[in-house]
């Protein structure tokens, strides 16, 4: 839970605070089927286990578009590569959001973000590159997590890039 964007201990937090609230938490579950007439009544999954359902959420993860840029000519590397100035390899083009992987020089690789606060820091910087003015993407990425009446924040992404690393 969480474990993308947290570190281990405060994913291992909010796993424990779902199942003490008597949410039944299944990871790397997989999804065969949605059963009933005219509405859901049921989830079947992959291992023959049928859970009844009054309301199914379906959170999927993303992959990043990049089509049209890699068909524009444009650098593609796990994102559209932006520069610090949210220019792409062509410099008359900018872009910004969850569909670029820019370089972070405080973790020494080429960064992914999928949150709010980055895609909105990516563009204002590309609006002031479109203006002419010098300003660079150099805010510390941070995102946040509503869970029941907490509130889950993280700043910077090194323990995600640690164990990111680990899995390569």
């Amino acid at each position: 839970m969480l474990e993308r964007v947290t570190a281990p201990e405060v994913s291992a937090f909010y796993e424990r605070l779902h199942r003490d609230a008597g949410v039944t938490v299944r990871t790397g579950a997989l999804v065969e089927a949605l059963g009933g007439d005219n509405r859901v009544r049921e989830v079947r999954l992959a291992g023959g286990d049928e859970l009844p359902a009054d309301l199914v959420v379906v959170g999927v993860g993303i992959q990043p578009n990049t089509g049209l840029a890699a068909a524009a000519g444009l650098l593609v590397d796990d994102g559209v590569v932006i520069d610090d100035q949210a220019r792409t390899s062509d410099h008359d083009i900018v872009a910004a959001g969850d569909c670029t992987s820019h370089l972070m020089a405080r973790y020494g690789r080429r960064v992914r973000l999928e949150s709010v606060p980055s895609a909105g820091e990516q563009a204002k910087v590309a609006a002031a590159t479109l203006c002419g003015k010098d300003k660079t993407i150099a805010a510390l990425p941070w995102f946040w997590s509503d869970q029941y009446d907490l509130k889950a924040p993280d700043r910077g992404t090194e323990h995600r890039l640690r164990r990111d690393r680990a899995q390569w």
